[in-house]
């Protein structure tokens, strides 16, 4: 597995999700049908959502394949959904779903209903034949297996009783695992006040109350009568993967699913209650299913909801095999804990009924159970390419650090990114974008020992590529490393990042940070080495690199991986290597010297088989007696490290972590000759009586040593754990390592230890021939037009610079060019007649002026405009011309600087229209917010201030709004936002003679002569707030007009002479700003499509123009459309068929990039850590030899005048100033 396994310790059952309904479709424009796939998706809370946010008019499909590892989560989403369907009661749906103990009715509504659907569950045929078979579908006939014995242990509920009191019992109660999560609930941060949103810090007291009285009566109910009725225990609550009596985790709470900023946002008081938060929970439930009632009555198939059982990386692989190959079985098991070999369902998928690639892809907070590469590296190849498709995946995470945010998300650099998107051609949005239109509230935990921070955040990861208002039209460009050993040291360094925090020398020498670093990231890691195989294969698709090549990268890395052992006490890399190697030699990615040559051994058990495999899978039965003897009470309860594998002999030794266990019993099912087994699986899991089945793939020269004459008696196996990294610290600081061995045997142990061939897994094969591009990528040429010269593969390469002293990712181009008449042109004149310019994030313009040519050259990540953006000509002997091009990579958004042409990017792709990094918003289904409250300024206002970072803020007070070095930081109208969104509701703003705020803004710009407003085209129609529930933030419903200035004074003079027009100042570049917001501000929120006379489609831009009294910025398809809101207020009614409805939020400031902008900063302009506001807003000096910008440079020690970065320079200069030298210091 990709995975480590560790002993399950006390397995908690989470049958309700832990955060708030996010709409999956937010990032897709509404007339594009949505493919989604939700991992680890633990309820449908998001389904529902999903659904609930649908435009009621909208005909696209909606397809959702939601997995887990649990049937029980299955089983119980399957109840919740098929009862919508049939119109239960929502008050009996929400107590047996959000309810641990039921009343007498529901509890026999439960069992009725999983009595009628343990029928309909027989098999697929007889489930995709009844009433909710058009709906509701199975991905794969365990699946169905697996729910419909779920099914059947709550239907058979007699046994669960009424549970007793101690003094009720025969004898002393034995503490259950429940009343011991109980007990230790102050050990367990939690808080579910983050549903409210901008109201969280209100709504802490009642969800901690609420959620104390949970925990006492496992119920919502708020009056003694209705608890007094629910003396059931809820079957759906006491069965899972792990048996009866399932332990349901701590956190438990069933408020963490809803939104309930509007309970506390609009109460005129403080005093919200506890039932007042239930109710306003009731109800949102009820909604989601009254409407997922709704949209499954529709006939067309537009809704499908398919459920598939399997561990997360496992059905991704399974997806990518069956994209690739189109077999539907795949040779991996479903589950770490499971002997269920994943197998697609052939209804569902030989005849495409479902999707095996996914334009949605979410998945849940697996980030901070799985890590970021086991995540991306799997999920890459299934996210679909297509560009029609506007793909996004979705990660969540608790972020959570001491004091220093870059050690959130589980202790990921975020500075790497960039280089995430160089291998994986996925990065997060707002990491490029530089803004977030979600807001993720900070949750403080103070505590005696360690106080820390956590936020929920949720990240967008969208192919950079997507997001260029020129590139996004074509496919991404082809991509390879010039000298491929530059890409060793970096894969080098991501592997030591993986595996070195695992090292017990490590540990040994890392002193009290241990404390920090084992406190906040547990004993828990994420990886094996497989995992880094799969990353390996990602890298070897993107790159393409010749066999022979792709060998010296993969001994190069072998070496450097060995090479770093060579530490202090050693290292146990030594011993890890032999499985890395097999799994390379596993997945096709490299063979090691010896691995695919095996003798057939003269003895031991492999010398009976009749043809030996290069690999072998090992079955090592572990005795139930061996476990419970090794794993005490305290290790059951709190878990263990990563179970490991030793296997010795025959002069080689190796630690194996990719292990897959399971309870049960091995049964040989084949000959000496011919070995084969199976395993026959304990449900009950831990909690059953049978042994524990390990088993790991070797290679078979690890137990024959590949010599005919090897003793297979003397390789031993041993299977043992090492203690967690708390218990090495805190119990036995001064002997950091204690080994357990839980099991030992020898490999001719025919009792314990079973063998049996391994298959290789699938690889995929690509051209090696540069000019053919895979399968996965097009041709450029196909659909770029390339007028002056044929775009070749882009070339990395690697470079130190020497200001900086950082090593820099740059990209080379060439374009041949095969015009005879363009090619003497070059020849006569060089390049001078070629002009290059930097259009947009990752596009580069050509133009060859002489012949009136314009060429558009892609690169496939966003480049910078300022630095090395150079032309050079290279004539062969032959008389051939190529033109090279060469470029820097951005690494993060300040240094993105085709992002300053645009606020934000809106995508044109065929008839689709989006925006790129703000989300979608259905304004119809979301809650108005309560203008009349007194509590509205004040929570209103410190809600949307928020979106000002601390280095905008600084720059702000400046009156700046460029950061050194020309970077704009400051490039979204953030104050015109705030005033905008405050001042019509609140009573901070100017007001009219009546008393009354301005609910009417025009926008006028003060960059007129000598400074006086010009009069503003742009008006604004308020017409309220509405909660953004997704997001956690609030949304101006409000309507735009674009009129010109003839026209400005007889259509506006009605609401002028009432008085009710305010004006708001624009500064600088805001105006500009705005009028490239407000195309991505309409197209986020409509509801209706462009037409085929849409300007966007005619011109191929967007905005259409972005000065002042020139024209339009949006196209008409807009106009007249959904403006029910406006025509409620008579006077804003005459203005309805010229009107654009949009949809204004606060842009808030991306949390993890503000530590990385002071450090570039530092970086590129010499900062010290103690860098001065003065210094900030300041331009820095710049050498008068290469022209770089740095704060600390060095001055001439004779005259103190003239400055260098370096001693090269200076001396380079010394010529030239040695004349001037004498001179200035007589001057000075």
């Amino acid at each position: 597995m990709s995975r480590p396994v560790y002993w399950p310790a006390e397995c908690f059952f989470e049958p309700i999700g832990n955060t708030s309904a996010l709409c999956l479709t937010r990032d897709l424009p509404p007339d594009v049908d949505a493919d989604i796939l939700l991992l680890n998706c633990n309820d449908c809370r998001n389904v529902l959502f999903t659904v609930f946010c649908e435009h009621s008019k909208a005909q696209r499909k909606l397809d959702f394949t939601c997995s887990d590892v649990d049937s029980a989560i299955i089983a119980r989403s399957l109840i919740l959904l098929t009862m919508a369907i049939d119109g239960t009661s929502c008050d009996t749906i929400w107590n047996i779903f959000y309810h641990i103990y039921l009343d007498e009715e529901s509890l026999s509504t439960l069992v009725d209903r999983c009595h009628k659907l343990v029928v309909l569950t027989q098999t697929l045929d007889q489930w995709h034949n009844s009433a909710y078979g058009a709906c509701i579908r199975f991905g794969s006939t365990s699946t169905l297996s697996e729910v419909n014995r779920m099914l059947s242990l709550y239907a058979d509920s007699v046994h669960i009783s009424t549970p007793k009191s101690a003094a009720e019992s025969d004898g002393p109660a034995k503490e259950s695992a429940r009343d011991w999560a109980m007990k230790n609930l102050h050990a367990y941060s939690h808080s579910s006040a983050r549903s409210a949103g901008p109201m969280h810090k209100q709504a802490e007291r009642v969800f901690k109350e609420h959620f104390d009285l949970y925990c006492k009566t496992g119920m919502t109910f708020t009056d003694e009568a209705s608890r007094a009725s629910a003396v059931h225990e809820n079957p759906t609550f006491y069965h899972s993967r792990d048996g009866p009596g399932s332990v349901v985790h701590v956190c438990t709470d069933p408020l963490a699913p809803f939104h309930t900023a509007p309970v506390f946002g609009d109460a005129d008081s403080d005093s919200v209650s506890i039932a007042d938060v239930v109710g306003a929970a009731r109800r949102e439930f009820s909604n989601w299913c009254r409407v997922f009632r709704a949209a499954a009555a529709k006939s067309g198939g537009l809704l499908v909801v398919r459920f598939l059982l399997g561990d997360p990386l496992a059905i991704a692989h399974m997806f990518e095999h069956f994209d690739r190959w189109k077999t539907r079985t795949y040779p991996v098991f479903a589950n770490p804990w499971s002997a269920h070999v994943l197998e697609l369902s052939a209804e569902e998928y030989e005849r495409g009924n479902a999707p095996a690639t996914f334009n949605v892809i979410d998945t849940s907070t697996l980030w901070d159970t799985m890590g970021m590469y086991n995540i991306l590296p799997s999920l890459s190849p299934i996210l679909s390419t297509s560009p029609q498709t506007y793909s996004v995946l979705y990660t969540e995470s608790f972020v959570r650090w001491h004091d220093n945010p870059k050690t959130g998300l589980a202790g990921y650099r975020f500075e790497l990114f960039s280089e995430t998107a160089l291998w994986i051609d996925l990065c997060p949005v707002d990491f490029y974008a530089g803004f977030s239109s979600r807001y993720n509230p900070e949750e403080r935990f103070p505590g005696d020992f360690i106080s820390f921070t956590r936020r929920h955040d949720v990240l967008a990861w969208k192919r950079p590529c997507s997001g260029d208002p020129i590139a996004h039209s074509y496919p991404t460009p082809q991509l390879t490393f010039r000298d491929p050993a530059q890409l060793v040291p970096l894969l080098h360094e991501t592997y030591y990042k993986l595996f070195g925090h695992a090292e017990w020398t490590h540990h040994l020498m890392a002193g009290m940070d241990i404390w920090h670093r084992g406190f906040e990231h547990s004993h828990y890691y994420y990886c094996t080495r497989e995992s880094f195989v799969y990353l390996l294969k990602r890298v070897r698709e993107r790159f393409r690199f010749a066999p022979n090549e792709w060998i010296a990268v993969m001994e190069s890395l072998l070496e450097r991986n060995l090479r770093r052992t060579e530490e202090p006490l050693g290292s146990n890399e030594h011993l890890c290597d032999r499985e890395f190697r097999v799994q390379l030699f596993r997945h096709g990615i490299y063979t090691s010297p010896g691995m695919d040559n095996i003798a057939k051994p003269a003895t031991g058990r492999l010398s009976l088989w009749s043809e030996v495999s290069s690999l072998v899978r090992v079955y090592l039965i572990v005795p139930r007696a061996e476990v419970g003897l090794t794993f005490g009470a305290t290790v059951m309860r709190y878990g263990t490290s990563a179970l490991t594998v030793s296997v010795k002999g025959n002069g080689k030794h190796g630690w194996y972590q990719c292990l897959h266990t399971v309870f049960g019993s091995v049964v040989d099912c084949g000959t000496d000759a011919v070995p084969d087994v199976r395993i026959d699986e304990d449900h009950l899991g831990m909690r059953g009586k049978s042994d524990l089945v390990v088993s790991f793939v070797v290679d078979t020269a690890a137990l024959c040593g590949g010599e005919g004459t090897a003793k297979q008696a003397d390789v031993e196996i041993e299977l043992f754990i090492f203690a967690s990294l708390e218990e090495r610290v805190v119990t036995s600081p001064r002997h950091p390592v204690h080994r357990i061995t839980v099991f030992q045997t020898t490999l001719e142990d025919r009792k314990s230890v079973f063998v049996a061939p391994e298959p290789f897994l699938p690889s995929f094969h690509y051209s090696t021939d540069p000019h053919i591009p895979p399968s996965s990528q097009l041709d450029l040429s196909s659909s770029l037009p390339m007028p002056i010269g044929k775009q070749g593969i882009v070339e990395a390469y690697r470079i130190l610079d020497y200001a900086s002293d950082f090593e820099t990712t740059r990209f080379r181009i060439s374009l041949a060019v095969h015009d005879p008449h363009i090619a003497q042109l070059l020849r006569d004149h060089g390049t001078d007649l070629l002009k290059i310019e930097l259009v947009s994030t990752c596009t580069t313009r050509l133009t060859l002026a002489e012949a009136g040519l314009v060429q558009d050259v892609i690169y496939p990540l966003p480049v910078l405009r300022l630095k090395l953006l150079t032309l050079d000509l290279q004539v062969s002997a032959s008389n051939e011309v190529t033109i090279e091009l060469t470029a820097q990579l951005a690494s993060q958004s300040i240094e993105v600087e085709g992002y300053q042409l645009y606020a934000t990017s809106v995508i044109l792709k065929g008839d689709t229209i989006c925006p790129w990094d703000i989300h979608h918003v259905n304004l119809d289904r979301m809650p108005v917010v309560n203008l009349h409250t007194p509590k509205l300024e004040g929570w209103l206002m410190e809600h949307v201030w928020k979106q000002m970072s601390t280095m905008e803020s600084m720059i702000r007070a400046s009156g700046m709004q460029y950061a050194p070095h020309g970077l704009m930081v400051w490039r979204l109208p953030k104050d015109s936002l705030f005033c905008t969104l405050c001042r019509p509701f609140t009573g901070s703003g100017v007001h009219n003679e009546l008393g009354k705020a301005f609910r009417v803004i025009r926008l006028d710009d003060t960059t007129a002569p000598n400074n006086h407003p010009g009069p503003g085209d742009t008006i604004l129609f308020m017409s309220g707030l509405r909660y953004d529930l997704t997001s956690h933030t609030v949304v101006a419903d409000a309507y735009v007009l674009t009129i010109a200035p003839p026209l400005t004074q007889s259509i506006l003079a009605p609401l002028e002479k009432k008085h009710a027009i305010g004006s708001s100042l624009l500064y600088g570049e805001e105006m500009r700003m705005w009028k490239q917001l407000l195309p991505a501000m309409a197209e986020r929120c409509r509801s209706w499509s462009h037409g085929p006379n849409c300007e966007y489609k005619a011109t191929g831009r967007i905005p259409l123009e972005t000065q002042m009294h020139v024209g339009d910025p949006l196209c008409s398809c807009g106009r007249g459309k959904d403006v029910e809101g406006l025509r409620r207020v008579k006077a804003w009614a005459p203005f309805a068929p010229h009107v654009t409805r949009i949809a204004i939020s606060p842009l808030f400031p991306v949390w993890y990039l503000e530590p990385l902008m002071m450090k570039f900063l530092r970086r590129a302009g010499g900062m010290t850590s103690d860098w001065t506001f003065k210094q900030l807003t300041q331009k820095p000096p710049h050498c008068v030899v290469c022209q770089r910008a740095k704060y600390e440079l060095k001055k001439c020690a004779r005259c103190r005048k003239v400055t260098y970065c370096s001693e090269r320079c200076q001396r380079e200069d010394w010529p030239r100033h040695k004349k001037d030298c004498r001179g200035l210091i007589k001057q000075g």
